[in-house]
Protein backbone atom coordinates (compact mmCIF):
# COMPACT_ATOMS: atom_id res chain seq x y z
CA UNK A 1 0.00 0.00 0.00
CA UNK A 2 1.32 3.50 -1.33
CA UNK A 3 0.67 6.24 1.04
CA UNK A 4 1.35 9.79 0.10
CA UNK A 5 2.19 13.29 2.52
CA UNK A 6 -2.17 13.99 2.19
CA UNK A 7 -2.89 10.24 3.44
CA UNK A 8 -0.56 10.87 6.57
CA UNK A 9 -1.94 14.12 7.42
CA UNK A 10 -5.61 12.54 6.79
CA UNK A 11 -4.67 10.04 10.27
CA UNK A 12 -2.96 12.24 11.99
CA UNK A 13 -6.11 14.75 11.14
CA UNK A 14 -8.49 11.35 12.53
CA UNK A 15 -6.00 11.23 15.50
CA UNK A 16 -7.20 14.34 16.93
CA UNK A 17 -10.49 14.23 15.92
CA UNK A 18 -10.90 11.24 17.92
CA UNK A 19 -9.45 12.41 20.78
CA UNK A 20 -11.14 15.37 20.80
CA UNK A 21 -14.01 13.64 20.65
CA UNK A 22 -13.52 10.99 23.56
CA UNK A 23 -12.24 13.29 25.67
CA UNK A 24 -15.64 16.00 25.50
CA UNK A 25 -17.87 13.10 26.25
CA UNK A 26 -15.96 11.76 28.97
CA UNK A 27 -15.98 15.62 30.58
CA UNK A 28 -19.87 15.90 29.89
CA UNK A 29 -19.83 12.42 31.68
CA UNK A 30 -17.97 13.86 34.07
CA UNK A 31 -19.70 17.02 35.28
CA UNK A 32 -23.40 16.04 34.40
CA UNK A 33 -22.74 12.36 36.12
CA UNK A 34 -24.66 9.55 34.25
CA UNK A 35 -28.11 10.87 34.75
CA UNK A 36 -27.73 14.41 33.65
CA UNK A 37 -25.29 13.24 30.78
CA UNK A 38 -28.25 11.02 29.40
CA UNK A 39 -30.56 13.94 29.31
CA UNK A 40 -28.62 17.16 28.60
CA UNK A 41 -25.61 16.54 26.60
CA UNK A 42 -25.17 17.74 23.25
CA UNK A 43 -24.82 13.90 22.21
CA UNK A 44 -27.86 12.84 23.50
CA UNK A 45 -29.79 16.11 22.20
CA UNK A 46 -28.07 15.25 18.76
CA UNK A 47 -29.78 11.86 19.22
CA UNK A 48 -33.42 12.99 19.72
CA UNK A 49 -32.68 15.65 16.49
CA UNK A 50 -31.41 12.68 14.57
CA UNK A 51 -35.12 10.68 15.88
CA UNK A 52 -37.38 13.39 15.52
CA UNK A 53 -35.98 15.75 12.60
CA UNK A 54 -37.04 18.68 14.97
CA UNK A 55 -36.83 20.26 17.86
CA UNK A 56 -40.15 20.96 18.22
CA UNK A 57 -42.00 18.10 19.87
CA UNK A 58 -39.44 18.59 23.12
CA UNK A 59 -42.65 19.97 25.31
CA UNK A 60 -44.41 16.85 24.55
CA UNK A 61 -42.81 13.22 25.55
CA UNK A 62 -39.88 12.38 23.77
CA UNK A 63 -38.01 9.08 23.33
CA UNK A 64 -36.28 9.77 26.36
CA UNK A 65 -39.09 9.94 27.98
CA UNK A 66 -40.29 6.60 27.38
CA UNK A 67 -37.24 5.17 28.12
CA UNK A 68 -36.39 6.19 31.10
CA UNK A 69 -40.16 4.31 32.04
CA UNK A 70 -39.91 1.59 34.46
CA UNK A 71 -40.21 -1.73 32.94
CA UNK A 72 -44.19 -1.83 33.96
CA UNK A 73 -44.78 1.59 32.79
CA UNK A 74 -42.40 0.72 29.65
CA UNK A 75 -44.44 -2.64 28.43
CA UNK A 76 -47.72 -0.11 29.63
CA UNK A 77 -46.52 2.26 26.87
CA UNK A 78 -46.02 -0.31 24.35
CA UNK A 79 -49.56 -1.87 24.50
CA UNK A 80 -50.87 1.41 24.20
CA UNK A 81 -48.89 2.17 20.96
CA UNK A 82 -50.19 -0.98 19.47
CA UNK A 83 -53.66 -0.42 20.49
CA UNK A 84 -53.45 3.14 18.26
CA UNK A 85 -52.40 1.28 15.52
CA UNK A 86 -55.47 -0.96 15.44
CA UNK A 87 -57.71 1.98 16.44
CA UNK A 88 -56.58 3.68 13.38
CA UNK A 89 -56.03 1.11 11.30
CA UNK A 90 -52.57 0.91 9.89
CA UNK A 91 -49.45 1.48 10.92
CA UNK A 92 -48.18 4.76 12.69
CA UNK A 93 -44.79 4.42 10.62
CA UNK A 94 -47.20 4.58 7.39
CA UNK A 95 -49.23 7.66 8.71
CA UNK A 96 -45.76 9.58 9.54
CA UNK A 97 -44.94 9.00 5.90
CA UNK A 98 -48.33 10.53 4.57
CA UNK A 99 -47.49 13.63 6.88
CA UNK A 100 -44.12 14.15 5.35
CA UNK A 101 -46.04 14.46 2.59
CA UNK A 102 -48.27 16.83 3.16
CA UNK A 103 -45.74 18.77 4.83
CA UNK A 104 -43.83 18.97 1.72
CA UNK A 105 -46.55 19.62 -0.41
CA UNK A 106 -47.01 22.58 1.83
CA UNK A 107 -43.32 23.39 1.74
CA UNK A 108 -43.38 23.79 -1.92
CA UNK A 109 -46.47 25.93 -1.97
CA UNK A 110 -45.28 28.38 0.07
CA UNK A 111 -42.08 28.59 -1.79
CA UNK A 112 -44.60 29.37 -4.72
CA UNK A 113 -46.49 31.71 -2.89
CA UNK A 114 -43.36 33.76 -1.70
CA UNK A 115 -42.15 34.32 -5.40
CA UNK A 116 -45.61 34.87 -6.40
CA UNK A 117 -46.14 37.67 -4.20
CA UNK A 118 -43.05 38.90 -4.77
CA UNK A 119 -43.24 39.24 -8.63
CA UNK A 120 -46.57 40.63 -7.88
CA UNK A 121 -45.03 43.42 -5.86
CA UNK A 122 -42.17 44.29 -8.62
CA UNK A 123 -45.49 44.69 -11.32
CA UNK A 124 -47.50 46.85 -8.99
CA UNK A 125 -45.65 50.06 -10.62
CA UNK A 126 -46.14 48.66 -13.88
CA UNK A 127 -49.88 48.10 -13.53
CA UNK A 128 -50.91 51.70 -12.80
CA UNK A 129 -48.86 53.11 -15.81
CA UNK A 130 -50.79 50.68 -18.30
CA UNK A 131 -53.54 50.35 -16.97
CA UNK A 132 -56.19 48.42 -19.08
CA UNK A 133 -59.79 49.01 -19.23
CA UNK A 134 -60.89 45.81 -18.32
CA UNK A 135 -58.85 45.71 -15.52
CA UNK A 136 -61.47 43.18 -13.29
CA UNK A 137 -60.45 40.54 -15.45
CA UNK A 138 -57.05 41.04 -15.46
CA UNK A 139 -56.41 41.61 -11.58
CA UNK A 140 -58.97 37.90 -11.49
CA UNK A 141 -56.12 36.49 -13.59
CA UNK A 142 -53.24 37.57 -11.32
CA UNK A 143 -54.82 37.34 -7.95
CA UNK A 144 -57.17 33.93 -8.39
CA UNK A 145 -54.01 31.32 -7.98
CA UNK A 146 -51.99 32.98 -5.62
CA UNK A 147 -55.55 33.17 -3.60
CA UNK A 148 -56.47 29.63 -4.29
CA UNK A 149 -53.00 28.77 -3.19
CA UNK A 150 -53.11 29.98 -0.15
CA UNK A 151 -56.42 28.61 0.67
CA UNK A 152 -55.07 25.03 -0.17
CA UNK A 153 -51.94 25.37 2.08
CA UNK A 154 -54.30 26.52 4.68
CA UNK A 155 -56.36 23.19 4.21
CA UNK A 156 -53.18 21.19 4.37
CA UNK A 157 -52.25 23.03 7.46
CA UNK A 158 -55.81 21.62 8.92
CA UNK A 159 -55.43 18.55 7.18
CA UNK A 160 -51.57 17.89 8.39
CA UNK A 161 -52.60 19.20 12.45
CA UNK A 162 -55.90 16.54 12.26
CA UNK A 163 -53.39 13.37 11.05
CA UNK A 164 -51.14 14.19 13.65
CA UNK A 165 -53.74 14.54 16.35
CA UNK A 166 -54.90 11.23 14.69
CA UNK A 167 -51.58 9.45 15.58
CA UNK A 168 -50.90 11.21 19.29
CA UNK A 169 -50.45 8.43 22.05
CA UNK A 170 -51.76 10.13 25.35
CA UNK A 171 -49.86 8.79 28.18
CA UNK A 172 -50.15 9.42 31.64
CA UNK A 173 -51.96 12.87 30.62
CA UNK A 174 -48.89 13.65 28.42
CA UNK A 175 -48.59 13.57 24.53
CA UNK A 176 -46.16 11.58 22.78
CA UNK A 177 -45.64 12.17 18.96
CA UNK A 178 -43.72 9.21 17.66
CA UNK A 179 -40.72 9.76 15.00
CA UNK A 180 -40.70 8.91 11.61
CA UNK A 181 -37.28 6.44 12.04
CA UNK A 182 -35.45 5.94 14.97
CA UNK A 183 -31.67 6.07 14.41
CA UNK A 184 -30.32 3.38 16.99
CA UNK A 185 -27.04 4.10 15.76
CA UNK A 186 -26.94 7.12 17.33
CA UNK A 187 -26.75 5.68 20.48
CA UNK A 188 -24.71 2.83 19.95
CA UNK A 189 -21.82 5.89 18.74
CA UNK A 190 -22.60 7.14 22.32
CA UNK A 191 -21.94 3.94 23.94
CA UNK A 192 -18.56 3.17 22.01
CA UNK A 193 -17.46 6.77 22.07
CA UNK A 194 -17.54 6.17 26.05
CA UNK A 195 -15.88 2.94 26.14
CA UNK A 196 -13.70 2.31 23.89
CA UNK A 197 -9.92 2.10 24.14
CA UNK A 198 -8.48 5.33 23.09
CA UNK A 199 -4.46 4.28 24.09
CA UNK A 200 -4.53 1.17 21.95
CA UNK A 201 -6.39 2.45 19.36
CA UNK A 202 -3.68 4.99 18.79
CA UNK A 203 -1.39 2.76 19.35
CA UNK A 204 -2.74 0.31 16.50
CA UNK A 205 -2.80 3.41 14.15
CA UNK A 206 0.77 4.17 14.56
CA UNK A 207 1.82 -0.03 14.06
CA UNK A 208 -0.13 0.58 11.16
CA UNK A 209 1.36 3.42 9.79
CA UNK A 210 4.80 2.25 10.68
CA UNK A 211 4.31 -0.67 9.45
CA UNK A 212 3.87 0.32 5.71
CA UNK A 213 6.53 0.46 3.16
CA UNK A 214 8.87 3.31 2.24
CA UNK A 215 8.22 4.61 -1.07
CA UNK A 216 8.93 7.33 -3.83
CA UNK A 217 6.36 9.24 -5.97
CA UNK A 218 7.49 9.71 -9.87
CA UNK A 219 7.58 13.50 -10.52
CA UNK A 220 6.67 12.86 -14.44
CA UNK A 221 3.94 9.90 -13.72
CA UNK A 222 2.65 9.71 -10.47
CA UNK A 223 3.91 6.11 -9.95
CA UNK A 224 5.79 4.86 -7.23
CA UNK A 225 9.16 2.75 -7.11
CA UNK A 226 10.70 1.36 -3.81
CA UNK A 227 12.79 3.68 -1.49
CA UNK A 228 16.95 3.22 -1.55
CA UNK A 229 18.52 3.02 1.29
CA UNK A 230 20.46 6.86 1.81
CA UNK A 231 24.29 7.75 1.28
CA UNK A 232 25.40 8.50 4.77
CA UNK A 233 28.24 11.21 4.84
CA UNK A 234 30.30 11.62 7.92
CA UNK A 235 32.23 14.60 7.84
CA UNK A 236 35.93 14.94 9.63
CA UNK A 237 38.41 17.12 10.52
CA UNK A 238 42.36 17.66 11.83
CA UNK A 239 42.50 19.28 14.97
CA UNK A 240 45.87 20.64 16.88
CA UNK A 241 45.76 21.63 20.17
CA UNK A 242 48.74 23.07 21.81
CA UNK A 243 49.06 23.25 25.81
CA UNK A 244 51.67 25.87 27.65
CA UNK A 245 54.20 24.23 30.14
CA UNK A 246 55.08 26.17 33.95
CA UNK A 247 58.58 26.18 34.29
CA UNK A 248 57.91 23.40 36.92
CA UNK A 249 56.98 21.33 34.41
CA UNK A 250 60.39 20.98 32.68
CA UNK A 251 60.71 16.96 32.46
CA UNK A 252 63.36 15.21 29.94
CA UNK A 253 61.55 17.02 27.00
CA UNK A 254 63.97 20.01 26.60
CA UNK A 255 66.69 21.24 23.93
CA UNK A 256 70.63 21.32 25.27
CA UNK A 257 72.66 23.58 23.80
CA UNK A 258 76.22 22.44 23.89
CA UNK A 259 77.93 25.72 22.89
CA UNK A 260 76.03 27.47 26.11
CA UNK A 261 75.43 24.40 28.27
CA UNK A 262 72.12 25.77 28.79
CA UNK A 263 68.87 23.94 29.25
CA UNK A 264 65.57 25.76 27.60
CA UNK A 265 62.21 23.92 28.73
CA UNK A 266 59.72 23.10 25.82
CA UNK A 267 57.10 26.42 25.96
CA UNK A 268 54.22 23.91 25.01
CA UNK A 269 53.21 20.41 24.07
CA UNK A 270 50.76 20.09 20.88
CA UNK A 271 48.70 16.92 20.21
CA UNK A 272 46.80 15.87 16.84
CA UNK A 273 43.50 14.62 16.91
CA UNK A 274 40.59 13.62 13.87
CA UNK A 275 37.28 14.85 14.99
CA UNK A 276 33.69 13.67 13.21
CA UNK A 277 32.19 17.13 12.92
CA UNK A 278 28.83 16.49 11.12
CA UNK A 279 27.16 14.15 9.34
CA UNK A 280 24.81 14.89 5.96
CA UNK A 281 22.23 12.27 4.31
CA UNK A 282 22.27 11.89 0.59
CA UNK A 283 18.61 10.82 -0.88
CA UNK A 284 19.32 8.63 -3.68
CA UNK A 285 16.94 9.38 -6.78
CA UNK A 286 14.95 5.98 -7.38
CA UNK A 287 13.42 5.78 -11.05
CA UNK A 288 9.84 5.26 -11.91
CA UNK A 289 9.18 1.24 -12.40
CA UNK A 290 6.64 2.62 -14.37
CA UNK A 291 7.98 5.68 -17.00
CA UNK A 292 11.94 5.41 -15.34
CA UNK A 293 11.28 8.82 -14.22
CA UNK A 294 13.45 10.30 -11.10
CA UNK A 295 10.91 10.37 -7.73
CA UNK A 296 11.14 11.78 -4.53
CA UNK A 297 10.97 10.74 -1.21
CA UNK A 298 8.02 11.98 1.24
CA UNK A 299 7.17 9.05 3.71
CA UNK A 300 9.52 8.68 6.19
CA UNK A 301 9.95 11.96 7.94
CA UNK A 302 6.05 12.08 8.18
CA UNK A 303 6.10 8.39 10.08
CA UNK A 304 7.73 9.98 12.40
CA UNK A 305 5.78 12.83 13.18
CA UNK A 306 2.57 10.75 13.17
CA UNK A 307 4.76 8.28 15.70
CA UNK A 308 5.54 11.78 17.86
CA UNK A 309 2.17 12.80 17.79
CA UNK A 310 0.20 9.65 18.74
CA UNK A 311 2.45 8.99 21.65
CA UNK A 312 2.01 12.20 23.39
CA UNK A 313 -2.02 12.23 22.90
CA UNK A 314 -1.56 9.13 24.31
CA UNK A 315 0.35 10.97 26.74
CA UNK A 316 -2.74 14.02 27.28
CA UNK A 317 -5.19 11.07 27.59
CA UNK A 318 -3.80 9.51 30.66
CA UNK A 319 -3.37 13.10 32.19
CA UNK A 320 -6.92 13.83 31.52
CA UNK A 321 -7.91 10.60 32.90
CA UNK A 322 -5.75 10.99 36.28
CA UNK A 323 -7.37 14.23 36.67
CA UNK A 324 -11.10 12.77 37.08
CA UNK A 325 -10.32 9.78 39.84
CA UNK A 326 -14.52 9.16 39.94
CA UNK A 327 -14.81 8.76 35.72
CA UNK A 328 -14.64 5.26 36.10
CA UNK A 329 -17.46 4.96 38.32
CA UNK A 330 -19.51 7.02 36.20
CA UNK A 331 -18.63 4.96 33.08
CA UNK A 332 -19.66 2.22 34.57
CA UNK A 333 -23.36 3.64 36.05
CA UNK A 334 -23.65 4.70 32.26
CA UNK A 335 -22.86 1.55 30.52
CA UNK A 336 -25.65 -0.03 33.26
CA UNK A 337 -28.15 2.12 31.85
CA UNK A 338 -27.19 2.71 28.50
CA UNK A 339 -27.74 -1.34 28.13
CA UNK A 340 -31.44 -0.70 28.97
CA UNK A 341 -31.86 2.20 26.55
CA UNK A 342 -30.56 0.05 23.68
CA UNK A 343 -32.94 -2.72 24.57
CA UNK A 344 -35.91 -0.96 24.57
CA UNK A 345 -34.83 0.71 21.27
CA UNK A 346 -34.91 -2.35 19.60
CA UNK A 347 -37.77 -3.44 20.52
CA UNK A 348 -39.52 -0.36 19.71
CA UNK A 349 -37.79 0.06 16.54
CA UNK A 350 -38.26 -4.00 15.95
CA UNK A 351 -41.63 -3.65 16.55
CA UNK A 352 -42.94 -0.39 15.26
CA UNK A 353 -39.76 0.55 12.41
CA UNK A 354 -39.26 -2.99 10.96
Amino acid sequence: MDLSDQDIYRIRNSLDLSYNSKIKILRSLEELKTEGFLKKSDEIENFLNACYGSVKYKEKLNIMDILELSDSDFQEFIRIYKSKEKEIGFSIKNGQVYIKGLKNKRSHLLIFNILYSALLLFLLPFIFVLYPKNWLIYDSIIIIPWLLSLVYIIILSMHIHKSNKKLLIKYNNREYIPPLKLDISKMDWIKNQVNYDFPMFVKNVIDHVMSLPNTVKCSVCGGTGQVREPRHHVEYTIQTECVPLKPYDIGYDHDYFYSTGTIRAPREVCSTEIVRTGETIEWVPAKCKHCGGVGYFYIQGTKEEIKAHGYELINNFNNFLNMYPNLEDEIQRFNLKIQIYLSRLRLINDTFYS
